[in-house]
């Protein structure tokens, strides 16, 4: 479009009349929405050393909620030739029986030195007892 001089002395005074009877909202409203994605970069900075360690807490959360709800099933496997699966978790605990090499336990607890292991053997007679975690590797 093309303006002479008094068209647009008009036209700028029009506009101005406008701005002026904006309220301050919608002169707000209209800064946003001219300049949203600097204001988007700023708060992304401003809150940039948060963000990672926000992340990290979200993550851990999540971790504990998906292993809640799957319950997930720990497993190990003898790594001995020969293990000793007892009734418990001590070297002087009655010896239930033998387990030998690559025997798959389903871990039951966890403490210092020792898993809780349920074993079924060839007959399908499950066993629950504890054998020292030199003794075997975990699942990956």
């Amino acid at each position: 479009e093309s303006y002479n001089s008094e068209e647009i002395t008009t036209a700028l005074d029009e506009q101005l009349e406008t701005v002026k009877t904006l309220t301050l909202r919608e002169r707000a409203e209209d800064f946003f929405k001219k300049y949203w994605m600097v204001l988007l970069i700023i708060q992304l900075i401003w809150n940039a050393p948060t963000i990672e360690s926000t992340i990290e807490w979200y993550n851990k959360k999540y971790i504990q909620i998906q292993e809640a709800l799957e319950e997930k099933q720990k497993i190990c496997f003898t790594k001995k030739e020969r293990s000793n699966l007892r009734e418990g978790a001590s070297m002087e605990a009655t010896r239930i029986r033998y387990l030998p090499y690559d025997t798959r336990l389903e871990i039951l607890d966890d403490i210092p030195r020792w898993y809780q292991v349920k074993y079924i053997d060839e007959n399908g007679i499950a066993f629950i007892g504890w054998i020292a975690k030199i003794n075997v590797d975990l699942e990956e």
